[in-house]
Parts: structure tokens; C-alpha cells; sequence
């Protein structure tokens, strides 16, 4: 889930992720669901360029992630 608030050079998202992980897909279980949300800020530079400073917490703590152009 992503939601968006943009103007034309700053752009502002939140984002909620929900997953599990296991060594086996068979060993994978509900109980074990993991959830983070956070922000990220975005700033275009001329028309190729994206910076973007992106926060995240989780139940293991917060993380800060900066770069250039698009995490996927």
C-alpha cells in the first residue's frame, strides 16, 4: 500500500509493508508476520534525477535509507 502527496519538484509517500520469512515455504506461518511503515521524501532534480530520503520502523528499530532514483 503507497499513498502520494506530490507538487512539482517534492513528492512525499507513506508506505506500510506486511511479510514473513522462513527457510522453506513450507515452514512459512502467520505467527510470524512482520510489519513496518514509514516515510519517504522526495526531491526531483530536473526531469531524471530523484533524491529521496526514506524512514522506516519496525519492531527491530528504525532505518534511515538515502539515494538517488527509485528503490525498485
Amino acid at each position: 500500500m503507497n499513498d502520494s502527496i506530490r507538487a512539482e519538484r517534492l513528492g512525499l509517500a507513506l508506505f506500510y509493508d506486511a511479510g514473513t520469512v522462513a527457510p522453506a515455504l513450507h515452514a512459512l506461518t502467520s505467527a510470524e508476520t512482520y510489519i513496518s511503515y514509514g516515510l519517504s521524501f522526495r526531491f526531483t532534480l530536473e526531469r531524471m534525477a530523484l533524491f529521496r530520503a526514506d524512514v522506516g520502523f519496525s519492531s527491530e528499530g528504525t532505518n534511515l535509507v538515502v539515494g538517488f532514483g527509485n528503490s525498485f
